[in-house]
C-alpha cells in the first residue's frame, strides 16, 4: 500500500487549510502576514513552533467544548516528509516533528473525518467563506473511519510528554511561503482569466441585461404606485412614463437577441414542437387557426399555456419578453396581490436568465487545452515570468516588469493595503518602466501613467482607460481603479471593453496571493480539470521540487476498498441537514426536505432550510384548505410570495438562495 502519513487537525481549521492549501506551525499564521491570522491547536497536536505527523491516525477523545469542533486528519503522501526532518518513535507510533509548511493538492492528499456526519459538517462549513478554494474536489475524496479500515490506534497523551516544541520557529520558511502564496495567486489568477475570457457579443449582452434590469425596477417602481390609484389626471402622466419604459425595454431586448443570436439556443418554439410531436403541417394549421373569443392563434394559446408552466424552456429573449407581457397584464388588473405575483415572477425570471447566461459562458468560454503553460520559472531564485505570445517582445516586457513589482510586495495581500500603497505601486512601475527603456520620458505611455496617478490621487479628474492601446497598462488600469471588489472589476472590464482577463487576473492573483484570492475568482480553473493538474504541477514544483503522481492516491484507496468490509451506518445527527435513511415510499413533504437537504447551496445553514421547507406546508396547507387551485404555476406563485416576506428578515438568505430554492420547488412540481 502507498504510504500516507496523517496530520491530526481541530475542525475549526479547515477553511483556513484549504484557503492557502497548506497547513504549518501554529505561530507562522501570525508571522506570516497573509491568509487567516489564527490557527486552532488540537489536544494531539498543541505545539506552536512545530507540527506532529502520525504514521497511523491517532484515535483521541473528544474536544471539549462550547463550540463547533473536533478533531479530523489530513493525509499526506509520505514523499512530501523532508529527510532531514525530526523523528520519534513512541510505542506503536512513529510521529514526525515539522517546523515547515506543508503544501497540498486535491491529486495526492485527502481528508478523513471519524463519521459521515462530521463529513457533512466540514463540507457545510465551508460556505461561510469565500477564501476557501477547490471544496469540490477535495470533497471527491474525503473519506470516514467509520466507513474505511485505516491504520489506527489509540493514543495515550503521556507520550506527547517525551517531545519537546521547537524553541525558536522557521522563520526562512516563513519568507519563502510568502513568495509561493504570490506565485501561486499570479498561476492560478491567470489561467482562471484566462479559462474565463468570453466573445465580446456576450459580455455586451450582459451589459444591455444590467441594463435592462436597472431600467425595469424603475418601471417596477412606477408600477406600484398604480395600485388603487383613482386621480385619471395623475394616470394619465403615469401611462406616458411607463409607455417610455416599455420603448427603452424593448429596445434592450432586441440588442440582446442580436447579440445571443448564435450562443442562446434554447426557444420555446422547438421546446413545444418537440413536447408535442408536431410535423410541419401540423404546425402551421395551429398558427393558421384563430380563435374568434381570444382573438389569438390555436399556437399562440398553447404557446401563453406552455410559457407559464416551463420557463426554464425559454430564450433569453423570450423570458424579457414574458416579463413584458406580465407587467402589461397587470396594469389591466392592478391590486397588491398582483403586484406582489409580479415581484416574484421577476426574481424567478432573474434567476432562470442567472442560470442561462452562465451556461451560456461555460459553453463559450476560453476553455481549450493550454498545451504549454506561459510561465518560465526559476525554483532556486523563486521567480516567475510570463511568456505569452500574445503580446510583443516590448508589452510582454512591460507586463512582467509589472508582475515583477506587485510579487516583490510579499507581505501585501489585502484590499486595505494594496489601497493604501497602489500610488506608490503606480509611481514605482513608471520609474523603473523609464530605467528600462520601455518608454521614453515623454513618451504617450507615461502620460497615460501620469494621467492614471493623477486620476487616482484626486476624485474627479476624468481618466479614460482606452486612450492607449497597451494590454498590460490597461490591465493594471483596471486592477487599480477596482482593486477591492472583483465583481465591480469585471463589470468596469465589460464596460471599458477590456476582454483580455488573463492579464488582468494575473496581477490580481500576484497582488493578493493565493490564500487572499477568492474563489469567485479561481472558480474558471477549477472547473478545468485538465488545467487544474498543470497548476497544480507547477505550483507543487515551485513550493517542494517534486512532481505529483496522479496514482499515488488511486493505488491507496483500491488497497485501503479491497481491505475494508463495508457496513451501512445510521447516523443519527446533531443538526438537520443529515437525515435518518429514508423508506422506498416518502410522504411529498418528506421528499421535498430531502431535495432541498442534498442542495450543496442550501444545506450549509439550518434556517435557511427550515424556512424553505415551511414556506412549502404552508402551500400544501392552503391547497388542502381550497384556499388555491391546485395548479403548478399558482403553487409556484404563492411558494415565491411567501418565500419572500421570509427570506428578507433572515440574515445571509439573499437573492441567489432565494432563487435556488425556487428553482428546486420549479423541479419538485414537475416530478410530482
Amino acid at each position: 500500500m502507498e504510504n500516507y502519513l496523517y496530520i491530526p487537525v481541530n475542525s475549526l481549521n479547515f477553511n483556513n487549510i484549504l484557503s492557502s492549501e497548506s497547513i504549518s506551525p501554529q505561530i507562522f499564521y501570525e508571522k506570516r502576514g497573509y491568509g487567516f491570522k489564527r490557527f486552532e491547536k488540537s489536544n494531539i497536536n498543541s505545539f506552536t513552533n512545530s507540527i506532529l505527523v502520525y504514521n497511523k491516525i491517532p484515535i483521541t477523545h473528544d474536544i471539549k467544548s462550547d463550540r463547533e469542533e473536533f478533531i479530523f486528519y489530513l493525509a499526506v503522501p509520505s514523499n512530501l516528509i523532508k529527510k532531514e526532518t525530526q523523528k520519534h518513535n513512541l510505542n506503536n507510533f512513529e510521529i514526525f516533528q515539522l517546523d515547515y509548511t506543508l503544501y497540498i493538492n486535491s491529486v495526492e492528499c485527502f481528508f478523513i473525518t471519524r463519521t459521515k456526519n462530521e463529513s457533512l459538517k466540514l463540507i457545510a462549513s465551508t460556505n461561510r467563506s469565500i477564501e476557501v478554494k477547490n471544496v469540490d474536489n477535495y470533497e471527491k475524496n474525503l473519506k470516514s473511519l467509520e466507513e474505511y479500515k485505516f491504520e489506527k490506534d489509540n493514543f495515550n497523551y503521556d507520550l506527547l510528554e517525551k517531545i519537546s516544541d521547537f524553541k525558536n520557529y522557521n522563520h526562512d520558511q516563513i519568507v519563502f511561503d510568502r513568495k509561493v502564496n504570490k506565485i501561486k495567486g499570479f498561476v492560478y489568477g491567470y489561467l482562471s482569466g484566462h479559462l474565463n475570457e468570453l466573445p465580446k457579443e456576450i459580455l455586451k449582452a450582459k451589459l444591455f441585461y444590467q441594463e435592462f434590469i436597472n431600467t425595469y425596477s424603475l418601471l417596477s417602481n412606477e408600477l406600484s404606485t398604480t395600485v388603487n390609484q383613482k386621480n385619471n389626471y395623475y394616470q394619465k402622466g403615469k401611462n406616458k412614463e411607463i409607455e417610455g419604459y416599455y420603448d427603452k425595454l424593448q429596445e434592450l431586448i432586441d440588442n440582446i437577441s442580436l447579440l445571443l443570436d448564435i450562443y442562446d439556443a434554447s426557444s420555446i418554439e422547438n421546446n413545444v414542437v418537440e413536447d408535442f410531436n408536431f410535423d410541419i403541417d401540423t404546425l402551421k394549421d395551429f398558427k393558421k387557426y384563430n380563435s374568434k373569443k381570444l382573438k389569438k392563434s390555436l399556437y399562440q394559446i398553447l404557446l401563453d399555456l406552455f410559457k407559464d408552466s416551463n420557463l426554464e424552456s425559454l430564450s433569453i429573449e423570450e423570458l424579457l419578453n414574458y416579463l413584458i407581457s406580465q407587467s402589461k397584464r397587470f396594469s389591466q388588473n392592478t391590486s397588491i396581490i398582483n403586484y406582489n405575483s409580479l415581484e416574484a415572477k421577476f426574481n424567478l425570471v432573474r434567476g432562470i436568465i442567472y442560470q442561462k447566461f452562465n451556461e451560456i459562458e461555460l459553453a463559450n468560454s476560453n476553455c481549450e487545452k493550454i498545451n504549454e503553460l506561459p510561465f518560465e520559472y526559476d525554483v532556486k531564485k523563486m521567480t516567475i515570468n510570463l511568456k505569452s505570445k500574445e503580446l510583443e517582445q516590448n508589452e510582454l516586457f512591460l507586463y512582467n516588469l509589472i508582475l515583477k513589482e506587485f510579487l516583490s510586495l510579499e507581505e501585501l495581500s489585502t484590499a486595505d493595503e494594496i489601497g493604501q500603497r497602489r500610488l506608490n505601486i503606480l509611481a514605482t512601475i513608471g520609474k523603473l518602466s523609464t530605467e528600462s527603456k520601455v518608454f521614453e520620458k515623454d513618451s504617450e505611455d507615461i502620460k497615460y501613467l501620469r494621467k492614471l496617478y493623477d486620476s487616482l490621487k484626486t476624485i474627479g479628474i476624468g481618466f479614460k482607460i482606452n486612450d492607449t492601446e497597451s494590454v498590460a497598462l490597461q490591465s493594471l488600469a483596471c486592477f487599480l481603479n477596482r482593486y477591492s471588489d472583483f465583481e465591480k472589476l469585471t463589470d468596469y472590464m465589460m464596460k471599458n471593453n477590456v476582454s483580455k482577463n488573463s492579464f488582468v487576473m494575473g496581477i490580481w492573483g500576484a497582488a493578493y496571493g493565493f490564500s487572499n484570492t477568492s474563489k469567485l475568482v479561481l472558480a474558471p480553473l477549477f472547473r478545468n480539470n485538465d488545467i487544474l493538474i498543470e497548476a497544480i504541477q507547477l505550483s507543487n514544483n515551485i513550493a517542494t521540487s517534486q512532481p505529483i503522481y496522479e496514482n499515488t492516491l488511486y493505488k491507496f484507496v483500491s488497497e485501503l476498498e479491497r481491505n475494508t468490509i463495508f457496513n451501512t451506518y445510521t447516523i443519527k445527527s446533531e443538526i438537520s441537514i443529515v437525515k435518518e435513511p429514508l423508506s422506498d415510499k416518502l410522504d411529498k413533504k418528506d421528499e421535498f426536505l430531502e431535495i432541498i437537504i442534498s442542495n450543496k447551496k442550501l444545506r450549509g445553514n439550518d434556517e435557511w432550510i427550515k424556512i424553505i421547507n415551511d414556506c412549502f406546508k404552508l402551500v400544501d396547507k392552503e391547497i388542502r384548505s381550497g384556499e388555491l387551485f391546485d395548479s403548478s404555476n399558482a403553487k409556484l406563485d404563492l411558494f415565491i410570495e411567501k418565500l419572500i416576506v421570509k427570506a428578507k428578515e433572515t440574515k445571509g438568505f439573499g437573492d441567489a438562495k432565494i432563487n435556488e430554492a425556487i428553482d428546486e420547488y420549479s423541479k419538485f412540481l414537475k416530478i410530482k
